[in-house]
């Protein structure tokens, strides 16, 4: 019986953690590969849990178990029956990308996600009402549940996702749906016979139930890790890529922390590890300004994640109630976790300009650790925490301040008194150590929305902006930047001359210069940013730009000048490039310009095989494909020159380091770029800068795109 009930609880979990990066891939090319689908999709399932476990826990106090078993069952094959989902070819709207991406997944995958997820608690429920012998603990079969929810998201990226297709991850998905049913029936069959109702006194019933503050415990503890997670996975797809590589890696963490704090065996954070946590969380802030290599930041960040998400969630199974309570138990968590998703969703970019949801809950999470062990001694031989404590608050203020840039004169007589304060409150109080500390991650996180010489910041569902000035040899130089990274510049007092990676002694320069436009030429490029490209727009040669984003046009024709100075010469659409690109005519260009990237992250969906396919068939015979790939982590040169190898075209890659005069001078950047045609010949006027693609191995599909290959 132990074994049926595990296997089931593990193979739902299992389906529910696939079907997550299942979906959100499949709809992620729909809306432009931002990393704020997985944010919206995190929101849904969220949202969808919370709905399963009100499901579970209205049946479990109003209805029979004969009856909840059998309504149960029956919905899951109702449910089986509509599957595969069929969302492929959903044409999406990118004008309320939020809202269409909500509908979708409550239209299609609503049904199927929330009955596999009210099946733990009911699973759980039934196994406390029988005479087993862990009736009275059923919380096991939630580390179990969780245990399956871990293998089915490391599955996912490792194992599903390099091997299998969309469309046959679907299937498969559909067969394991089918076998869960199957499972459950058993379960239902063999329980049965042994059910028993449990009967509580009045007296007993009052004496056990959760009082408010044990309640509104349940629901904080669950949403700071809850918010933790999605800010944190947002914050390293915004720099990598928007890919389930990088999303299951904190969610399969997170599910790890409720494996070891609800599993039999006893998995408890110490009291020195929980003492560390607030230095640690404050130690990541200071690692955003100190040019910390990115994959050295990522591990750290996973680390501290993880121990503050075990921490939070070990009280959560310390303060778990009688199994009378156990639904009741899981539907506050999950509200809990809905709450931590709105937040960040929602609530967080309609306060914030910065996407800082993550910093500031993280600091917030400081004040919330343990600190029933810490006391005040009578000599420090007893405890050396009361001198170790406030030692740790002033490193961590001293390492802020010199950081984070703003410890100057005309502040130090507030910094140094506040740190001194701050120091002497957690020795005379070793309690308010954790407090002292959240106090300086919020100051730290609200320093990240400050930033030198900013003219706008602004953010909407495909990422965060900012506008600056920083002054230079040359002049006043605007700089444009999406997420941590730079996507365009103006020397404002050289307003004319494309500069950073659009320089014209760089790539595009010599692109432009060696296919001279004659009566057939136009170019498009995918991608606006600043809209520096439009520099070499003329009668001669008009320039198309494609643009997912309003307000990245928006704040192009408001902070900078290549648009307007272009005037009729250029053209600006709206929606996602590749689509759009789609409605063109046949060899409608004889140049196409990739460059549209969020922060770091590359849309994987225009990097594809058929992409290319695209591209090729709307550019004339004497014309080119031009992808801009730079990039701090992903070797996308030798993707594309895969892709090309694989289409048969002729392929040629530079990577443009300016000599030191230009780009003190003129703000040239290091930039790298491959240029793909049919004919060899086509190419011949590029110098010998222009060197053969190198490739990798394997190339991407709309159906199989896997990111390991390009690490």
């Amino acid at each position: 019986m132990t074994a049926l009930y595990t296997l089931t609880m593990a193979l739902g979990a299992l389906l529910l953690f696939t079907l997550q990066p299942m979906v959100a891939h499949i709809l992620l090319p729909k809306l432009g590969g931002s990393a704020g689908v997985w944010t919206a999709s995190m929101l849904f399932f969220q949202v969808a849990l919370l709905v399963g476990y009100i499901v579970a826990h209205t049946f479990a106090r109003f209805l029979r178990s004969t009856h909840w078993m059998a309504i149960q069952l029956v919905a899951l094959i109702l449910a089986a029956i509509f599957l595969p989902f069929e969302i492929f070819e959903l044409a999406p709207d990118t004008d309320e990308p939020t809202l269409w991406l909500l509908k979708v997944l409550t239209l299609h995958v609503a049904p199927s996600f929330i009955l596999l997820s009210a099946t733990s608690p009911t699973l759980q429920s039934w196994l406390s009402r029988t005479r087993h012998s862990q009736a009275k603990d059923p919380y096991f079969l939630y580390a179990a549940s969780n245990a399956g929810s871990f293998v089915g998201l490391m599955a996912y990226p490792f194992l599903i996702e390099p091997f299998f297709g969309l469309r046959l991850q679907n299937q498969i998905w559909t067969a394991g749906f089918w076998v869960f049913a199957l499972l459950v029936a058993g379960v239902v069959a063999l329980s049965k016979p042994t059910l028993i109702i449990q009967e509580l006194s009045v007296s007993t019933q009052k004496a056990h139930q959760p009082t408010i503050l044990l309640r509104a415990k349940w629901v904080l503890f669950s949403a700071i890790p809850s918010s933790l997670l999605l800010g944190l996975t947002h914050y390293i797809s915004t720099d990598l890529a928007a890919v389930p590589l990088l999303w299951v890696l904190p969610l399969g963490l997170y599910l790890l922390t409720f494996v070891l704090a609800f599993s039999n065996r006893v998995w408890k954070p110490s009291n020195g590890m929980k003492r560390a946590l607030p230095a640690m969380a404050i130690a990541l802030f200071a690692t955003h300004w100190m040019g910390i290599p990115m994959e050295t930041r990522l591990v750290a960040h996973l680390i501290v994640f993880f121990l503050i998400s075990w921490t939070l969630h070990a009280e959560l199974a310390n303060s778990r109630p009688d199994p009378r309570w156990l639904t009741e138990f899981f539907l506050l968590t999950s509200i809990g976790g809905a709450l931590g998703g709105f937040f960040n969703a929602f609530i967080g970019p309609a306060i914030f300009t910065r996407a800082i949801e993550y910093w500031f809950i993280l600091a917030i999470s400081c004040a919330l650790m343990p600190t029933t062990s810490l006391r005040k001694p009578d000599a420090l031989t007893q405890d050396p925490w009361q001198f170790a404590a406030p030692v740790l608050v002033a490193a961590s203020g001293v390492l802020l301040l010199f950081q984070a840039s703003f410890f100057v004169p005309q502040r130090a007589w507030i910094a140094i008194p506040v740190l001194v304060l701050l120091a002497a409150s957690t020795y005379f109080k070793p309690k308010a150590y954790a407090p002292a500390l959240a106090i300086l991650g919020l100051v730290a996180c609200f320093q990240l929305t400050t930033t030198k010489g900013e003219v706008a910041a602004q953010r909407s569902f495909y990422g965060a902006y900012k506008v600056f000035d920083r002054p230079s040899p040359q002049g006043i130089v605007r700089r444009f930047s999406h997420g941590t990274t730079a996507h365009g510049a103006q020397l404002l007092d050289r307003p004319k001359l494309p500069v950073a990676y659009h320089h014209p002694e760089g790539p595009v320069g010599q692109i432009l210069k060696a296919f001279a436009p004659d009566s057939e030429t136009r170019v498009g490029v995918l991608g606006l940013g600043i809209g520096a490209m439009a520099a070499y727009a003329s009668e001669e040669r008009p320039f198309t730009f494609y643009e997912i984003d309003p307000l990245v046009e928006a704040i192009a024709r408001a902070h900078f000048s290549y648009l307007k100075d272009c005037s009729k010469n250029c053209t600006v659409k709206i929606g996602d490039g590749r689509h759009l690109i789609e409605k063109e005519p046949i060899e409608h260009f004889q140049l196409l310009f990739l460059d549209a990237y969020n922060s770091d992250s590359v849309p994987t969906h225009l990097m594809t095989r058929e992409a290319l396919q695209l591209y090729m068939s709307r550019v004339s015979d004497a014309g080119a494909v031009v992808f801009h790939v730079s990039n701090r982590y992903l070797n996308i040169r030798e993707l594309v020159g895969a892709l090309a190898h694989d289409a048969r075209v002729a392929c040629r890659a530079q990577t443009f380091r300016p000599p030191k005069q230009l780009r003190i001078q003129e703000f040239a950047m290091t930039s790298s770029f491959v240029i793909v045609s049919r004919d060899p010949q086509n190419l011949a006027n590029l110098d010998d800068r222009w060197t053969e693609c190198p490739r990798l191995d394997t190339i991407w599909t709309d159906d199989h795109a896997n990111l390991l290959s390009i690490l």
